[in-house]
């Protein structure tokens, strides 16, 4: 087998799962009925893997319904990292479309893979996050992907030197440019104003979701803007990295629904910001600013 990112350092010493105190979910290897699911991957052939000293395990999540078409490139990105010590959880909402056979063709080298019916994009990731094993993760949608060397200079450069970092922002190509830096200053205007993107642009210390909760679905389109705002109350530990992680599509479902992503968005405005006024204020100026993109939608 090829030494891929996610191949190099397997162990077939099945992980011990640590109950946590007070812990906001329990953490699993398999979720598997087989009454309405399919899965597979390395684990379900018996190996595993962890961190090492100087060599954290990063676990990247991509959740994919009915959107083959980039998904290959987006496999690909992973398993070609330079970065050893990857762990690639693929979690699909049961596609009727190509999407399973292009999972199934990388299943030697995806560490675990779940296709059934979900409730969203959140729900789906939140299976994921109770399958990690990593000590950091990095969501990738199904049309993104990595640069080759993301991970390795994201953990060299930040990770391996400071381990109460609790999440890394890289910069990230959007479009015809590049997305840079960490606004935490900037937490009245929402969470698209502090970090570049979550997908591909942000790594995450896994532990946090034993603190925080999984993402919230009650914000289907937008839920990773409620958990950034609970980490930046909370004023956990994060860098900016001026790493270029990736490339973010701009073809995803947030893009695509203009209006409920900022009625989500306002939404949790309200809930993590003082100023009921200057929120409003803020979201009727983001109406008129999309305006366009509302009626094209």
């Amino acid at each position: 087998m090829k030494n891929y990112s996610t191949t190099q350092l397997l162990t077939q010493e099945k992980p011990q799962l640590i109950a946590h105190v007070n812990n906001k979910y329990e953490n699993i290897l398999f979720h598997f009925d087989n009454t309405v699911s399919l899965d597979g991957g390395l684990r379900t052939k018996g190996y595993f893997k962890g961190s090492l000293p100087n060599k954290p395990l990063i676990s990247v999540i991509t959740v994919v319904y009915n959107h083959d078409e980039y998904l290959a490139r987006t496999i690909e990105s992973v398993i070609n990292q330079s970065y050893d010590n990857v762990e690639f959880i693929v979690i699909d909402g049961g596609s009727t479309d190509n999407t399973l056979n292009t999972i199934n063709k990388y299943q030697d080298m995806i560490d675990y893979f779940l296709s059934e019916e979900d409730f969203g994009i959140y729900d789906a990731m939140n299976k994921a996050l109770k399958l990690i094993q990593g000590e950091y993760y990095l969501v990738l949608g199904a049309d993104d992907y990595l640069y080759p060397n993301a991970i390795f200079e994201i953990v060299n450069e930040h990770l391996t030197q400071n381990d109460e970092i609790d999440f890394v922002v890289a910069s990230v190509d959007v479009g015809d440019g590049t997305l840079s830096g960490y606004s935490p200053q900037k937490a009245w205007l929402g969470a698209s104003a502090v970090v570049t993107t979550h997908s591909v642009g942000m790594i995450i210390k896994s532990q946090l979701h034993q603190e925080f909760g999984l993402y919230s679905l009650k914000f289907p389109q937008i839920a990773d803007s409620l958990f950034i705002k609970k980490l930046l109350s909370a004023k956990k530990l994060g860098l900016a990295s001026k790493t270029i992680a990736g490339r973010f599509s701009l073809e995803g479902v947030s893009n695509n629904n203009v209006a409920r992503g900022l009625c989500e968005g306002f939404l949790i405005q309200l809930e993590t910001e003082k100023s009921m006024f200057l929120q409003l204020i803020i979201f009727i100026l983001r109406l008129i600013k999309n305006i366009s993109r509302l009626k094209k939608n």
